[in-house]
């Protein structure tokens, strides 16, 4: 198992999962101040988790983490595009995101390659990664539908979306 830290905010959605008590877990990726990391590590000690799950900083190495994740979390109050989402998709892992501007929108269908959560709803999110770790079906489905949907940004599917953006006429040859 292997979600991202990436805000403050996600504090009481690690919290949360915790809580559920899994068995094992890595958690890759950062916290924003170092009081958020005290009250991850006080959690672990309070559900005798010590020593089962453990904390990893982000990492430039990411895609073994992929391949040996059950979920990524995506808890930014704003992004970019998502390109984390993408990455993970690729390999098949099945995604939880706030509905945040811009981009998790266009690349999460819910219920098929993960789930969009209401921004800011803590409690849903933590209960749809609590779920997908406690249903090896459901895990199963959303990895299938993630590998699925990797289609739609593919290098072919992109540069046909630029040339019609751009209005590229790849027929006529360049005089």
């Amino acid at each position: 198992m292997a979600y991202f830290v990436k805000s403050t905010r996600s504090i009481g959605l690690t919290q949360s999962v915790l809580h559920f008590n899994f068995k094992s877990g890595d958690i890759y990726g950062f916290v924003t101040d170092p009081r958020s990391g005290v009250i991850l590590n006080n959690t672990v000690k309070e559900t005798d988790m010590a020593g089962s799950v453990h904390f990893y900083p982000y990492t430039d190495q990411i895609m073994p983490v992929y391949y040996e994740s059950t979920v990524l979390a995506l808890t930014s109050a704003n992004e970019g595009f998502g390109l984390a989402l993408i990455e993970a998709e690729s390999r098949g892992v099945p995604l939880v995101s706030f509905d945040i501007n811009y981009g998790p929108n266009e690349i999460i269908e819910n219920g098929k390659n993960g789930y969009l959560i209401k921004d800011g709803d803590i409690d849903d999110m933590a209960a749809k990664i609590i779920t997908i770790f406690k249903d090896p079906f459901l895990n199963q489905k959303l990895s299938t539908g993630a590998y699925e949907a990797t289609n739609k940004f593919s290098s072919a599917n992109v540069w046909q979306a630029w040339q019609n953006i751009a209005k590229i006429d790849t027929q006529t040859p360049i005089k």
